[in-house]
């Protein structure tokens, strides 16, 4: 692989390209390489475009998904964005952004479930260490 005549950050930005909506042939123009030449920086980078539906996506089919891609990458910069405004950016239904801000927020309560979790283990698990070290 010749990756030295493209360097890290650029292969990135076209991986990155990809995995937001475009094609890897509008990728490959863009930037005045082969297909194949995107197609394996994809591969380096893992990746993987889905065809037809994404489970749990509102039956909606390949172009919303990547709407709300960019619509979660607005609301990690800014939490408390408008999302009227999202929503006509990305041409998606105010509904639809709404939705996809709900189960963010869903997703970001269970990973602090989680973390929660497993804080209490550790803190158990260091607390029976201490208690079998001063037993011993």
């Amino acid at each position: 692989m010749r990756s030295h005549q493209t360097s890290k950050r650029r292969r990135e930005v076209i991986a990155e390209l990809v995995r937001r909506g475009r094609t890897q042939v509008e990728v490959a123009r863009l930037f005045g390489l082969s297909n194949r030449t995107v197609s394996n920086y994809c591969r380096e980078h893992r990746v993987y475009r889905r065809r037809g539906r994404i489970p749990g996506d509102l039956g909606y089919h390949t172009s919303r998904p990547i709407a709300a891609v960019d619509i979660l990458f607005a609301l990690v910069k800014d939490p408390r964005a408008n999302l009227a405004e999202l929503a006509r950016r990305f041409n998606v239904t105010r509904q639809y952004a709404f939705e996809v801000r709900r189960r963010w927020r869903e997703q970001q309560a269970y990973q602090r479930q989680m973390d929660a979790r497993i804080a209490e283990a550790r803190r158990a698990k260091t607390a029976a260490a201490a208690e079998a070290a001063t037993l011993s």
